[in-house]
């Protein structure tokens, strides 16, 4: 009788035991399929960038977000003049290792000026140039910091 109470109780103890793996399988392999498990990409975020360039320095927010293609993002740049908000989209994003590229295509009025951005990310740092066909601007910048 002792043995059969003793084997029932270890049966319970198996039963649990392999209950408890099966859910936490399914967690694992859940979370995986729905990309909990990948690790973010370290160009994802807010930039809070300085650019030189021959029009002066400007302060700038670079927005970099995984899109269904990939990565994809924005500029956010204050006119000095008007004080508003320009949103310049940005393509064509890509992390390499550190080296980082984009295409980006600023307008002035009726005018437009495509540019590339290459540059290398180092942990919250960001340092590159834009290219144009009329000269370079540097670029410098941390990540901005959540609030």
């Amino acid at each position: 009788m002792n043995a059969s109470k003793l084997g029932a109780g270890h049966i319970k103890r198996n039963a649990a035991s392999i209950v408890t793996a099966c859910v936490l399988a399914a967690t694992i392999s859940g979370c995986a399929m729905l990309g909990l498990g990948k690790a973010a990409n370290p160009l994802v975020g807010d930039w809070n960038i300085t650019v030189e360039s021959a029009l002066g320095t400007q302060q700038q927010v670079l927005s970099i977000h995984e899109g269904d293609e990939g990565l994809a993002g924005q500029i956010n740049a204050a006119n000095p003049d008007t004080g508003e908000t320009t949103v310049v989209p940005i393509s064509n994003v890509m992390l390499v290792e550190q080296a980082v590229t984009f295409d980006i295509t600023f307008k002035f009025g009726e005018n437009e000026l495509a540019a590339k951005f290459a540059g290398v990310l180092d942990g919250d740092a960001l340092t590159g140039e834009f290219v144009t066909d009329f000269g370079n601007g540097s670029v410098t910048g941390t990540r901005a910091m959540a609030e």
